[in-house]
C-alpha cells in the first residue's frame, strides 16, 4: 500500500472514534437538561435527515467547488462548529435550539464530508491493495466505534450525569 494511506487511515479511524464521542456526549446532555428520552432521540434523527439533505445537495457543491477546497473548508468548518459547541456547553444549558441548530450544521457537513472522504481511497491506493485498504478501514472504524461506544457507555454510567443547575446526579444508564 502507499505510504501515503496510513496517515489516511489514521485520521479516518480518529474521526470515527470522535463521531462516536460527539454523539454520546450531546445525546446524554440533552437527556440532562430535559430528562426525556424523546428528546434525546431527536438529536439522532435530527443529523439523519440532515444528513440524507446533505447527500442530495452534494453533487451541487461538487460541481461549483474543486474537490481540495471542499474537503478542506469542510473539515475547517466542523472544527470550528465543534470547538465552539465544546466551549459553550455549559452555557447552551437555556438554549436547546441553538444547539440542535449547531447539530444540524455539523450533520449537514458530516454529509458532505462522508463521501468525499469515500473518494480518497482509490486515489491512495490501486489494484489488489484497494481491497485490503477498504477492509482495514472498516475493521479499524468498526472496533473503534465499538470501544467508543462501550467507552463513552462507561463513562457516563460510572461519572454520572449533569444536571443544568451544576449537581452531578447518578444515572442508571446512558439511556
Amino acid at each position: 500500500m502507499n505510504i501515503a494511506f496510513y496517515p489516511y487511515w489514521a485520521a479516518k479511524t480518529l474521526l470515527s472514534l470522535i463521531n462516536v464521542i460527539y454523539i454520546m456526549v450531546i445525546t446524554t446532555y440533552i437527556y440532562g437538561l430535559t430528562g426525556s428520552v424523546l428528546s434525546a432521540a431527536m438529536f439522532p434523527l435530527i443529523q439523519i435527515i440532515a444528513r440524507k439533505i446533505a447527500d442530495l445537495t452534494l453533487p451541487l457543491l461538487v460541481n461549483r467547488f474543486p474537490f481540495s477546497r471542499l474537503l478542506i473548508s469542510i473539515s475547517i468548518a466542523k472544527t470550528l462548529i465543534m470547538t465552539c459547541i465544546a466551549i459553550s456547553l455549559n452555557h447552551l444549558t437555556s438554549q436547546l435550539p441553538l444547539l440542535l441548530l449547531g447539530v444540524v450544521l455539523l450533520s449537514f457537513l458530516d454529509g458532505w464530508e462522508t463521501p468525499l472522504l469515500k473518494t480518497l481511497t482509490p486515489r491512495l491506493v490501486q489494484g489488489e491493495d484497494l481491497i485490503k485498504a477498504n477492509s482495514l478501514l472498516s475493521f479499524s472504524s468498526q472496533t473503534v466505534t465499538i470501544v467508543g461506544y462501550a467507552m463513552t457507555g462507561f463513562a457516563v454510567m460510572n461519572w454520572g450525569r449533569h444536571r443544568p443547575s451544576g449537581q452531578l446526579q447518578a444515572c442508571p444508564g446512558p439511556f
